[in-house]
């Protein structure tokens, strides 16, 4: 466990410095870019780090920035989620939120609630 969270602290540190560049854009000033890149980064993890054939688990589309298209994705669930009037009281906070999009309970129960429970801890 100690292992896991060591590799988050390096890549938190790794990926903060590639961000910046993409937050200029008007939808990353919706979120806060510190909170932004701490998702992605624990995304990155989540999903197995470099060892995996899907970074950031980018599967429904082919890119060749992954990165962006988790951060564009976290950035689009952001204003989504705030942008919710009835359903928002299904949901616990963001991360429950995300988790719903990124690891649906339809397609992998298990997976989705490990999904997030690690998205809380590392997110913390």
């Amino acid at each position: 466990m100690i292992k896991f969270f060591i590799l988050f602290s390096l890549f938190t540190s790794i990926l903060g410095a590639e961000s910046a560049q993409v937050n200029d854009s008007k939808r990353f000033t919706l979120i806060n870019t510190n909170y932004l890149n701490k998702v992605v980064s624990a995304i990155y993890v989540i999903e197995g780090v470099e060892k995996t054939k899907y970074p950031w688990g980018i599967k429904s589309i082919k890119t060749n920035n992954p990165k962006l298209a988790c951060e564009q994705t976290v950035a689009n669930n952001w204003i989504r989620y705030n942008n919710l009037k009835e359903d928002k009281n299904k949901y616990h906070c963001y991360l429950d939120f995300l988790a719903s999009r990124y690891c649906p309970i339809s397609c992998d129960p298990v997976g989705h609630k490990n999904w997030v429970n690690n998205i809380h801890k590392l997110v913390k």
